[in-house]
């Protein structure tokens, strides 16, 4: 019987189901240990970037000012992030390193990063982590992960900043908001005033919280552009203004003295009401708050820092610009006519935002005089003349720009701007002028200027008066550049005529223009009764200075008439020379040149008549004959003809102003120039005793500055 094999059989069939199961088994372990450790890979990976972009946005936080010894100080706080936020790495796996970030210049680098150049700064950090991650596999080495994070601080730096006039040393008083509101003509109680410096002067607020607390909403990507249209969009009261900044300065209790102060303000002006326009679509000066923002983006310029009490100040001059006309002390202009100056602030002073070309300005104050001076005769009657000058003056004009922001630091590690600061003094204009129309306009005087009578001028009959316009050119100071950290306020000297010079030359000026205007009128006219008018004047004011008697007879009157001749044609030689004196020191002699080269002609022919009397030893004229018998002859009349011949002629070829003409000049400017110093003495009492600015400085405040930006944001 033979033996069964189907045991052996079934025992290797047992074998063989072992090792498939085993291998199926072995199979899916690796897969399970190869996702595991591309599992650990993801989330190691994972970790190591989360931790690499807080180190690089702590590092850019502390990145302000973007300096060499602030960077060490960024990369050691992005170093130290790293390891804080993955536990077990070391110092040594982390890189930390400073660029500067410009996506529209660094275009070579994906990243954006370059060196710095030039005056650049630091805005960005860069960090580097290295990680080796174990193998979950046997026999398999460790995997190492890399990642890199940039952060950068993106804005551009900015700055807020005013530019103010300064008041004489004399004047200021104590309190910092009493001085910023007589700036703008207000004379406001310093007792009312008491505690907003002791609770605002430190206190800084950002527009974004003004505007807050004004209900105005802001959206945090506000552009620049849709920023100023926003501001110049909105016209809110001054008592909601003061009552915002007293909020958001943290001072609420001062609520009821903003009620106080505006009616202070309003009984003071006799208005009913004050507005506040925020801002300006348009560059340059404006009645508002804030000139035109040109900072890089609205966020920047929403969170910069201004002084609160300088806000205030700025935001009552907006409110009141136009308004604040008030009158200074009357002012007699040589015993002729009494006059009482008007004074406003037609534009406010604005507080600047923006980075390097940002401009802030000055109050415009402006002066209006009117100096009416009745119809005075002169030469017996042949001269008459009178004075109507309406006088609009701008006194100072100033305005400070940023040239430069955050490219050095002073030796206490501060970051510092530039602003550099131009000032236009005295820019006047005179024409067809009133108070009302002086003080309407914000515009140059100049514009729209339209002639007026303004001297009125009759020699025998014949009109010399001038109707036109005159326009006088500001002297403009500087530019003088002055540098600040945030917070610091500077007055900057001027290089500047001394006030009362300038005056000075703005009357000198006006006086240029009206006797230059004369002669142009009168040029081709030589009536002989002119000349014999003026010669009478001067023999009349030669007896009044001589006691001597010219109708005496014998050698008495003779000498006598001799005397007198003499003085009189020495009067006429003074007052030309007066005259040509003055011409040669004016800058501009405008209408008036080379009429002095004419005077030294006339002066020459009235030293020649002179040497001819004193010369003389048989005279044989219509004055003083002597003979050598011993008779004399002459008399006034004949005197008085000898002396009208020496403005018989033209002086030179090639001119129509006659001599007389000439001779009539120094007597007008004789009877002129006391009147038009009247004026620049009115303007310059004016400027000391009742305004009180001091023309030739200006004082400048850096409210705040930011250098490298106030968020951090992942670029990388």
């Amino acid at each position: 019987m033979s033996r069964a094999r189907h045991p052996r059989l079934n025992r290797h069939r047992q074998r063989g189901s072992i090792l498939v199961p085993a291998a199926v088994g072995l199979l899916v372990m690796v897969i399970l240990l190869g996702g595991a450790q591309l599992g650990y890979l993801f989330y190691t990976l994972r970790e190591l970037q989360k931790a690499a972009d807080l180190a690089a946005l702590t590092g850019a936080q502390v990145l302000s000012s973007g300096t060499a010894l602030n960077c060490s100080t960024a990369t050691t706080a992005a170093v130290q992030a790293g390891q804080a936020n993955f536990s077990g790495l070391a110092a040594a796996d982390i890189a930390a390193t400073c660029w500067h970030w410009d996506p529209v210049k660094n275009t070579t680098d994906p990243r954006h990063l370059a060196p710095l150049q030039g005056n650049q700064r630091y805005n960005a950090i860069r960090v580097t982590m290295s990680r080796n991650v174990a193998s979950l596999i046997p026999f398999m080495g460790s995997k190492a992960i890399n990642v890199q994070s940039v952060a950068a601080r993106p804005g551009a730096p900015v700055a807020a900043f005013s530019v103010g006039s300064t008041l004489i040393t004399t004047r200021q008083q104590p309190g910092t908001l009493v001085n910023l509101l007589s700036a703008v003509g207000l004379n406001v109680n310093p007792t009312a005033l008491v505690g907003y410096d002791a609770g605002l002067a430190s206190v800084q607020i950002t527009p974004a919280g003004l505007l807050n607390q004004l209900g105005i909403n802001v959206s945090t990507d506000v552009t620049v552009g849709q920023l100023n249209s926003l501001l110049a969009a909105n016209t809110v009261s001054l008592n909601n203004l003061l009552d915002a900044v007293a909020v958001v300065g943290g001072q609420s209790g001062l609520l009821a003295a903003n009620v106080t102060l505006v009616n202070t303000i309003k009984t003071q002006l006799g208005l009913s009401s004050l507005n506040v326009t925020l801002g300006s679509n348009t560059a340059g000066r404006g009645s508002s708050l804030f000139a035109q923002i040109t900072a890089p983006d609205g966020a920047a310029a929403l969170a910069t820092q201004i002084n609160a009490l300088d806000l205030i100040a700025a935001a009552v001059g907006v409110a009141t610009g136009g308004h604040a006309v008030q009158g200074g002390a009357p002012v007699s202009i040589a015993g002729l006519v009494t006059i009482t100056p008007a004074f406003s602030v037609i534009e406010p002073a604005q507080i600047a935002i923006g980075g390097v070309g940002a401009t802030a300005y000055t109050g415009q104050v402006r002066v209006f005089l009117q100096v009416t001076i009745p119809t005075i005769k002169l030469l017996g009657g042949v001269l008459a003349f009178g004075v109507d000058l309406p006088i609009v003056m701008d006194l100072v004009t100033g305005q400070g720009t940023l040239t430069d922001l955050c490219t050095t630091q002073d030796s206490a590690g501060r970051d510092l701007a530039t602003i550099a600061v131009t000032t236009s003094v005295l820019d006047t204009c005179i024409g067809d002028l009133t108070q009302a129309t002086a003080f309407s306009s914000t515009q140059r005087c100049s514009v729209g200027l339209r002639n007026k009578q303004l001297l009125t001028l009759k020699v025998a009959g014949i009109d010399m008066g001038v109707n036109n316009k005159i326009t006088l050119n500001p002297f403009v100071n500087g530019p003088m550049s002055t540098t600040l950290y945030a917070g610091q306020k500077a007055t900057v000297a001027m290089t500047s005529l001394p006030l009362g010079t300038a005056v000075s030359n703005v009357s000198n000026a006006v006086l240029t223009a009206l006797l230059g205007g004369s002669a142009q009128t009168g040029a081709g006219t030589q009536p002989a009764a002119v000349g014999t008018a003026l010669a009478t004047d001067l023999w009349n004011k030669a007896r009044q200075a001589n006691t001597c008697n010219p109708n005496a007879s014998g050698a008495d009157g003779y000498n006598c008439r001799n005397a007198l001749w003499q003085a009189a044609v020495k009067l006429s030689q003074n007052a030309s020379n007066n005259l040509g004196g003055y011409i040669s020191g004016q800058p501009n002699a405008g209408l008036l040149t080379g009429v002095g080269n004419l005077l030294n002609g006339l002066v020459n022919t009235l030293g020649s008549v002179l040497s001819g009397i004193v010369g003389a030893l048989l005279p044989t004229n219509n004055c003083a004959t002597a003979s050598l018998l011993g008779g004399y002859g002459g008399s006034e009349s004949g005197c008085i003809g000898e002396i009208a011949k020496s403005y018989a002629n033209t002086p030179n070829a090639g001119t129509n102003l006659s001599n007389v003409l000439l001779g009539i000049l120094g007597p007008l400017f004789t009877m002129l120039q006391p009147v038009l110093n009247g004026i620049g003495d009115a303007v310059l009492g004016l400027i000391n005793n009742t305004i009180g600015l001091n023309l030739n400085s200006v004082d400048v405040k850096l409210m705040s500055l930011q250098c490298n930006g106030k968020g951090v944001q992942l670029v990388f």
